[in-house]
């Protein structure tokens, strides 16, 4: 991957059955230079039986994870697959829907486990991760609103998941109350939060660009 510094995370899977392949991927420790380009593309290669077949491949790794580095190689694509049927291999989007699970979990599991080492992973990806929630149809969805945290109006310098904030719910409210802004601190000073921090209801703040897609569309 050439990156000088240590992987946030090595996610090692090898997957049996209607589906094999073994992948060695890694969460780089700090946010790519480029991340935001408009040209940046996984950093993910693809091999076929060990042979070399093509890197930035977007149906293997979806663009909100275009952060992952690493390899992935199938015992079961054919040598002579070309970059163009790749686009429309059944096999291929069966490996990038197991891929996208097993990263989601793992990462579900980390953030159960070690919260302080998840949130430093979400301040730096956490932005491009909600990308996928602007995608109209995307199978894992459910999986990666789960992965997803927050800040609000009473968690301070920490974060919280949506389920957290539901359990976080005083009896009678029905309703996930957020206000959008453009810096945490100005969020956190808006006169609109003074009636709900008197009746001491939390409400999540979404300071990122991509906040303003992916609530209309949820």
């Amino acid at each position: 991957s050439h990156s000088p510094d240590i992987p946030w995370l090595t996610l090692h899977h090898k997957a049996e059955g209607a589906v094999e392949y073994t992948s060695l991927l890694y969460i780089p420790s700090a946010k790519p230079y480029d991340l935001f380009h408009p040209d940046r593309q996984s950093r993910v290669k693809l091999y076929v039986k060990r042979v070399f077949i093509t890197e930035n491949e977007s149906s293997l790794i979806p663009p909100y994870l275009r952060f992952l580095q690493g390899v992935v190689d199938s015992e079961d694509l054919p040598l002579n697959i070309s970059r163009e049927t790749l686009q429309n291999n059944q096999l291929l989007s069966k490996i990038k829907q197991s891929i996208v699970k097993k990263i989601l979990s793992t990462l579900k599991d980390k953030a159960k486990n070690d919260r302080t080492e998840y949130e430093k992973f979400w301040n730096s990806f956490g932005e491009v991760m909600k990308e996928g929630l602007c995608e109209g149809v995307l199978p894992e969805k459910d999986q990666l609103l789960e992965v997803c945290y927050f800040k609000t109006n009473k968690s301070g310098d920490n974060f919280i998941s949506l389920d957290e904030y539901i359990a976080n719910m005083p009896d009678g409210q029905e309703d996930i109350f957020y206000l959008n802004g453009d810096t945490i601190a100005n969020l956190s000073s808006n006169p609109a939060l003074e009636g709900f921090n008197k009746r001491d209801i939390e409400v999540i703040l979404l300071s990122d660009h991509v906040d303003d897609f992916w609530i209309n569309i949820i």
